[in-house]
């Protein structure tokens, strides 16, 4: 049809936009999944962690989108089960409180890097050739550490890096907290 013969819609105000993310991030929040009851505290907080970066990974846009709107139903029930097992820990209130934006930002962070790393490639189709080309470009005198590290990536020997860090923040919650 053409455009002069299409039905005229009003534009879209700002709050029914914002109103649409934020139904579509606690539709997100909702596939997030409460590990089992019979886990540890700091082991039920991994579990999230890690099933909210998978959810992330099924719905791309959403890590984006995130943190810039006031949480929804199943959001607010995410935050209050994580803020409430990491209570529960045996942290003291101040790392559970720093543990809870500490496990967040990872998440967050580490999926955003992921995803801004997968669009910076020259190849789209080919990552690795992408990868090779900046190899390519480096000196082995002055990079040998990079390109030792990106062959890191290119063999597949980086997958784990996620959870390592992941382990290394509640290790750290743990170390810094000696009430636990």
């Amino acid at each position: 049809m053409p455009p002069e013969k299409q039905p005229k819609r009003p534009p879209l105000d700002r709050l029914s936009i914002v109103a649409a993310a934020r139904s579509m991030l606690d539709a997100i929040a909702d596939e997030i999944d409460e590990p089992d009851d019979d886990l540890a505290p700091l082991d039920a907080v991994r579990a999230v962690a890690v099933t909210t970066r998978e959810t992330f990974l099924r719905h791309p846009w959403a890590p984006s989108l995130w943190q810039s709107h006031i949480p929804g139903p199943a959001r607010t029930n995410q935050m209050e089960y994580l803020l409430r097992t990491l209570a529960c820990s045996g942290l003291s209130p101040e790392l559970a409180h720093h543990g809870f934006h500490a496990v967040n930002n990872h998440v967050l962070g580490y999926t955003l890097q992921e995803q801004a790393m997968a669009l910076d490639t020259i190849d789209v189709d080919d990552p690795e050739a992408s990868a090779r080309v900046y190899i390519d470009s480096l000196s082995p005198e002055i990079h040998p550490y990079t390109i030792a590290h990106v062959h890191q990536h290119l063999e597949g020997r980086t997958e784990s890096s996620f959870e390592l860090v992941l382990d290394l923040i509640l290790d750290g919650l743990v170390r810094l907290d000696k009430t636990v």
